[in-house]
């Protein structure tokens, strides 16, 4: 889970993304040798030994200057006392001062209960939180994270099948001791510092998550190349699934079947915000069934990848256009209830059948760029007409969701008090509303379904070459029906699946296939890219980052590199050898990924490579 998605300078502190961050964030106001000093202070008092005591220190301030107290009893204490408090604690931990000049804010984002006041363990959390973060924008070294390192094949996991992409990986289906999982790899080299240290921040608040209505992580590890994140397997679809596949099982998707899956919904963000996070990405593909059958489903939130820690001040409006709130447009700052916020555009667009997936967008997306998008958010136009009438408490709960003022909508927690999740009310979802809802969700389920065809059928090759034809036959990223069915037909897609994709999605007897075409193109090498990756690090059995000839020729003859024995030749002879016979690992696999011939996973299973290599006949 990533603590910010805006990316910081790492000396100035400022947002490469906006000119209005708050002088306040700015750790340029420190001397250089006042920054030197302060990155040193803060890598003792976050280090794991010292913990301790910077929770102590901050007990310590909380019993002497909170004043107020919760609902319960408990004490607690307000943001203007939080104030009061900052500066004590700084010079007590000797940090500077300016690292807490935004307690205001903060006080804000860790008020996930909207009782406007603190209890010790939120105060804890926000001042903790927010030196980690201040650690970070100055440049300071990072907490050394342990991740085991080992490849895929000696993890333990066996690959069953690829599932699909992520939000930000690729997926397979594994098993343990014969238990399903799914296992995500992020590629190092498309990752910059930062992002891999989000990666790595994601596992560690996610392991530590206990709740039915939030994905579960259960361990991460490293090669050279990838992490791994092992996570809970979800087989229901997401949301934007959702309308075709309750259809499909006979069910009706009338209120108090919506008044299940809503109210899990909320469940899984009232937990997230306990847990002093915010999503910062809440739309319909984030928000999967656990299970396939949707009679009674199991609802989760999933991919991560923009959280943000309560603590983070960095500026800049991440998210996705259409569901950031008016406030994070304005300031370009999350608070937690524009994850609320979200939620109701999430409820809006299912109840009006307008998930946006394809050809569809979202209530407030435009086709523009992104001041379109944020005149969009700020105008907060929302086709209340469309919204069942039939419904009136959910129409009330949505729209107190949406409200523009924050203060003024529920958290998480006062939602699930509606009274809409009291009523037995069971009204129908209105016809137009629900054929839409259906005609969507079928859309983007055969999209996704032509697109996994392709990549599990074909190599990169392969699929490069249908790209350059489907190029050819326009100048645009459209061709007609007919001629698109044909070719993914005789690229392994079902005859029923591209005709019914071509006769839904099709406009005007054309048919866009950038989307698709492109989406296959990169699953396919991601997936090439991770199979070469343990190939490699089973050849490579000296660890000295090179193959030999014979490693090489035993590699294109194994069935690992769709080609014949003397197309395998031709590649081998093509190979620039160094003069001691090696060539480097990393030059090989771009040579392969360059041909675009690498098999399938499962194309190699049980298959031993070479000789001298004992353990290759156990890697897939």
């Amino acid at each position: 889970m990533s603590l910010c998605c805006v990316k910081e300078d790492a000396e100035s502190g400022s947002s490469s993304c906006s000119s209005h961050s708050s002088d306040d964030e700015k750790p340029k106001k420190l001397s250089a040798q006042e920054r030197v000093a302060a990155k040193h202070v803060l890598d003792k008092r976050l280090a794991p030994l010292n913990y301790l005591f910077t929770n102590h220190a901050i007990h310590k301030f909380f019993r002497k200057y909170a004043g107020a107290h919760t609902e319960d009893g408990r004490k607690a204490i307000t943001p203007e006392e939080a104030k009061r408090m900052a500066p004590a604690l700084a010079d007590y931990l000797q940090v500077p001062q300016v690292l807490f000049r935004q307690v205001d804010v903060l006080c804000q984002r860790f008020d996930f209960d909207g009782a406007g006041v603190l209890d010790k363990t939120q105060c804890t959390m926000m001042f903790r939180n927010n030196l980690r973060h201040k650690r970070k924008l100055l440049g300071a070294r990072q907490l050394p994270m342990e991740v085991p390192e080992m490849s895929l094949a000696m993890s333990g996991y066996v690959v069953q099948r690829e599932l699909g992409r992520g939000g930000q990986g690729v997926m397979y289906l594994c098993t343990y001791d014969e238990v399903p999982y799914c296992l995500k790899f992020f590629s190092k080299a498309d990752g910059d510092e930062d992002t891999l240290e989000d990666l790595l921040t994601e596992y560690t608040l996610m392991k530590d998550f206990c709740h039915k209505n939030v994905a579960k992580t259960f361990e991460v590890f490293q090669d050279s190349e990838f992490f791994y994140l092992v996570n809970e397997p979800y087989f229901g679809g997401d949301l934007t699934q959702l309308g075709k596949r309750a259809h499909d099982q006979g069910i009706s998707m009338s209120e108090d079947w919506w008044r299940g899956i809503f109210y899990q919904c909320l469940e899984g963000l009232e937990y997230l915000h306990s847990q002093a996070v915010m999503h910062c990405d809440i739309k319909e593909e984030n928000i999967m069934l656990a299970e396939r059958d949707c009679e009674d489903p199991r609802v989760v939130l999933i991919d991560f990848g923009l959280a943000e820690g309560f603590s983070s001040t960095s500026s800049g409006a991440s998210g996705t256009a259409g569901y950031i709130p008016p406030e994070t447009w304005e300031t370009e700052w999350w608070y937690p209830k524009g994850d609320i916020f979200s939620m109701g555009i999430v409820f809006f667009q299912l109840m009006i059948g307008q998930v946006p997936s394809g050809d569809v967008i979202g209530v407030l997306q435009t086709t523009g760029e992104n001041e379109e998008d944020k005149a969009a958010g700020l105008a907060l136009q929302l086709p209340w007409k469309r919204f069942p009438s039939e419904m009136p408490e959910l129409g009330s709960l949505v729209s107190a969701m949406t409200q523009r003022n924050m203060s003024l909508r529920p958290s998480a927690a006062q939602a699930l008090k509606h009274e809409w999740f009291r009523l037995e009310s069971d009204a129908d979802l209105p016809a137009e509303n629900r054929a839409a809802l259906i005609g969507s969700s079928t859309a983007q389920c055969l999209r996704e379904q032509v697109m996994y065809e392709l990549a599990s059928k074909n190599n990169l090759r392969e699929l490069r070459e249908l790209q350059q034809t489907l190029r050819s036959s326009s100048k645009t990223p459209s061709a007609p029906c007919e001629g698109v069915v044909e070719l993914l037909v005789d690229y392994g897609v079902r005859g029923g699946s591209a005709r019914e994709y071509a006769a839904l999605c099709g406009q005007g007897g054309m048919l866009e296939w950038s989307l698709w075409m492109d989406g296959a193109l990169r699953l396919r090498e991601q997936y090439s890219l991770q199979f070469l990756q343990d190939l490699f690090l089973e050849l490579d059995y000296d660890e000295e980052g090179q193959l030999t000839k014979a490693q090489v020729d035993s590699l294109l003859k194994s069935g690992a590199v769709e080609c014949e024995s003397d197309e395998a030749d031709e590649i081998l002879q093509s190979i620039d050898f160094d003069e001691d016979g090696y060539i480097p690992v990393g030059t090989m696999r771009e040579l392969l990924l360059k041909d675009g011939r690498v098999a399938r996973r499962t194309e190699v299973f049980d298959r031993k490579i070479c000789d001298d290599c004992p353990k290759m006949c156990q890697l897939l």
